[in-house]
């Protein structure tokens, strides 16, 4: 079998290789099914250098307020036995065994009353996060050459491509 395609299921917005029966390997649900699938909402990822357009992430309204979304992640020992380690251990050197992502990401204050924004996933070596945002918030951020607007100037006519 050659050309294996991976796509992103439209549930659990993970990149997959769907089985033969269009079931994703994930969630298990049917990637074929989406009349429950809100066509607004896709993945996007976002580097923690990212410097984000002001526009909610979620309802892609006009904000200047941000949110700070941390995804930390400590050792082993700091996972399996936080409190009874920072009992013995000094804070400043638990968090140097930490790997952290920050992003600043806008949010309306209405968007903000339904809950904190909480990344999909977290991708520690490459400093980014993947969130759930609506698909014109996306479309800020990654704009695809048809969505560009070009200045007049940059135009050419059919005057100029006869003259060259």
């Amino acid at each position: 079998m050659t050309g294996h395609i991976t796509v992103e299921c439209p549930h659990c917005y993970t990149r997959v290789l769907p089985m033969e029966n269009n079931i994703c390997p994930a969630c298990k649900m049917d990637m074929s099914d989406t009349h429950d699938i809100d066509p607004r909402l896709v993945s996007l990822v976002i580097r923690e250098s990212d410097d984000l357009p002001p526009y909610c992430y979620s309802c892609n309204s006009y904000t200047e307020r941000y949110v700070k979304v941390v995804g930390d992640k400590g050792t082993l020992l700091d996972q399996s036995f936080g409190s009874v380690v920072s009992l013995f251990v000094p804070r400043r050197k638990i968090e140097e065994n930490t790997s952290n992502v920050f992003v600043r990401l806008p949010q309306c204050e209405l968007c903000a009353e339904a809950g904190e924004p909480s990344p999909l996933y977290v991708d520690y070596i490459n400093q980014n996060m993947t969130f759930i945002v609506n698909i014109d918030f996306k479309k800020r951020v990654q704009p695809t050459p048809s969505d560009e607007t070009f200045p007049d100037d940059d135009v050419s006519t059919d005057g100029e491509i006869t003259d060259l």
